[in-house]
This record gives structure tokens, sequence and C-alpha cells, in this order.
């Protein structure tokens, strides 16, 4: 019993000090900056789950358009029950607060169904861009 409450307690450290790290560097390393949204790109692909009494199957297929993803799902008998899971590609242009130059960027956002999640083309969002790497951003 100590033992598993050690082994607990320096498992618990550890994801502490990643999360310290984490946002450490966050906060030393990076600095908010607007961008502008140029191009949104999306992706679907259906997924289901189905749990069993000692395991889990997930059977997915491969990426295609959103539109052919639901219509698929309502159509296809093999596919009804199967959920819509979205991978958005966000491309845009920032300022380096580097070198004051303008750099272009892209980061994913995920969602499923019907969820929009990314912003649209055209729009300003902020972003995380390195203090030292231009090229460098993490969304916030």
């Amino acid at each position: 019993m100590v033992v598993r409450l050690v082994m607990l307690g320096g498992f618990g450290v550890l994801v502490v000090g990643a999360m310290a790290v984490h946002y450490a560097d966050r906060s030393l390393n990076y600095v908010e900056v607007q961008a502008r949204v140029d191009n949104v790109s999306s992706e679907c692909h259906l997924e289901r789950t189905t749990n069993h009494i000692v395991s889990r199957r997930r059977e997915w297929t491969r990426d295609m358009d959103c539109d052919l993803a639901k219509e698929l799902r309502d159509e296809d008998p093999d596919m009804k029950g199967m959920h819509i899971k979205r991978t958005t590609k966000v491309m845009l242009r920032y300022t380096s607060p580097v070198d004051g130059q303008i750099h272009s960027g892209s980061y994913y956002v995920s969602s499923k169904d019907d969820e929009q999640k990314a912003p649209q083309p055209g729009s300003v969002v902020g972003i995380l861009a390195n203090t030292s790497k231009p090229d460098k951003i993490q969304r916030l």
C-alpha cells in the first residue's frame, strides 16, 4: 500500500512539473500578437467507437470533404451512428516581435460533428509568437 502511494505521488509530481515547464515556457518565450486569417481548409472523417465488456473498438474512415462525410453518414446504412470529426487548418499572417517582419504560420483546430470552432478568413485572432524565433507560433 505504501509503495502504491509513493508511486502515485511520484507520478503526480511529474505531471505537475511538466505543466509548470509548459506554462513557464509560454510565459517567458512567447508574447501575444494579433494575426489575420488568410485561409481556412477543413477535412472530415467518420468515426465510431464500440465498447465491449473487456475492450473498446474504434473504426474510422479516411479524410474526405466534409459535405461528402455528412452525406455518407446520412445515406449509407453502414455509416449510420458514426460521428463526424473535423480537422481544420488555419493559415494566418502575423508580425513577428523578433524582427518586425510579416510571417505566415498555421495551426489546426479539431472538432466533432457540426461544431465550427475555426475562425473565418479575414478575421483577426490572437496567437502567441516566439520572442526569439520569428517563425514559431502557438495557439492561444
